[in-house]
């Protein structure tokens, strides 16, 4: 019965299955990637606070053990993580999460991970579970010079770290998951109405849009608009550029300009693959915002050269010729 249905409707369903594969595959590697990179953001947030803790000791002049305590709680407090204050031997002198009578029951802090790191280089990093906390934290020491305070460690519990990246890839998935579907039935629908030139155009300026306004939204919730925007883009992308050339082809030779025009997918894609990381280094100087706004300048300038495009098929003629082309 799929055999007998028209190629609007074939391409249509076609487009629906490749935007739900893409949609996961998006899925799993923006979770990685957003993983990696808000790891690396929140260590290196971490290293900022440690190193500004241990500049601020060393012109403090607390050396009994109930001040240091007190000292570690209100630096704890003032940068939201949990501030460790170690002596030469590894004792704990002061902890933001303990009590003057708790620092008493805990291990020397000498063997650990990132404060024999500090010792050597440093500079200390580590990820583990914590016994005193009983979560995993990620971890960043750092000496220091002070008469009984020699390693500041700084600590986040990566269960936060988990929130964050759970609320951004719900985020996106749920606004590409909402724009994706609606795109391909707004696509379908109005291409009988605008044709599809004029369809495609609309759509690549709504992702042209969607980019765009990253730059100027701050609101998490209202990157959900953005994001649709690159949703209808996207599918309109993966469906209507095929719809416009299979109408320029010649019925038998379909299958090899299809394979052509693939072509040109493909390799743009290893050229950025390969270059734009030198692109982003020496030209946007690693900004990835600049990034997401070329994209958007890029998508407006799709549009623009859509105009150029000539769509041969238009109204019931479209279908019948298509149907023929099958």
């Amino acid at each position: 019965m799929f055999l007998h249905t028209s190629f609007r409707t074939k391409l249509f369903v076609a487009s629906v299955s490749a935007a739900a594969v893409s949609l996961l595959v998006v899925s799993v590697l923006l979770s990685y990637q957003v993983r990696e990179r808000q790891r690396e953001a929140i260590e290196q947030r971490l290293t900022d606070e440690a190193r500004l803790i241990a500049d601020l000791l060393s012109s403090g002049s607390a050396l009994d053990p109930a001040a240091l305590d007190r000292e570690a709680d209100r630096l704890g407090q003032y940068s939201a993580s949990r501030v460790t204050l170690i002596a030469e031997d590894g004792r704990v002198v002061g902890d933001s999460t303990q009590t003057p009578g708790q620092l008493l029951t805990l291990e020397n802090h000498s063997t650990r991970p990132e404060i024999i790191a500090a010792r050597d280089s440093g500079l200390g990093v580590s990820q583990r579970f914590s016994t005193t906390v009983n979560t995993d934290m990620l971890y960043v020491a750092t000496r220091a010079s002070h008469p009984v305070v020699n390693y500041v460690r700084v600590a986040l519990p990566l269960t936060e770290i988990d929130a964050q990246l759970t609320a951004i890839r719900n985020l996106t998935v749920v606004a590409l998951a909402f724009a994706v579907p609606a795109a391909l039935v707004l696509a379908w629908v109005l291409s009988a109405r605008l044709g599809r030139r004029a369809t495609h155009t609309l759509c690549l300026l709504c992702g042209a849009a969607g980019l765009l306004s990253v730059a100027f939204i701050h609101d998490q919730h209202l990157l959900l608009l953005s994001m649709t925007g690159v949703g209808i883009a996207w599918a309109s992308i993966l469906s209507l550029p095929y719809a416009i050339l299979a109408g320029s082809l010649p019925p038998g030779r379909t299958g090899v300009y299809m394979g052509i025009f693939n072509f040109f997918i493909v390799i743009p894609e290893i050229v950025a693959s390969l270059g734009f990381g030198w692109v982003m280094l020496h030209v946007l100087d690693n900004d990835r915002m600049a990034a997401v706004v070329a994209g958007g300048v890029f998508l407006a300038l799709a549009a623009v050269l859509m105009q150029r495009v000539q769509d041969p098929v238009a109204g019931r003629r479209r279908d019948a010729v298509l149907e023929a082309a099958v």
